[in-house]
């Protein structure tokens, strides 16, 4: 079972990696017009 503890990171690795795929679909939005 995961810790209390490994499950924030896991919460943290992936609001950062959503927020990193956010980012790059709008600066591609921004190139293209």
């Amino acid at each position: 079972t995961t810790s209390y503890a490994e499950e924030l990171v896991a919460e943290k690795e992936k609001s950062a990696l959503v927020n990193i795929v956010a980012n790059a679909i709008t600066v591609e939005k921004k190139v293209e017009e």
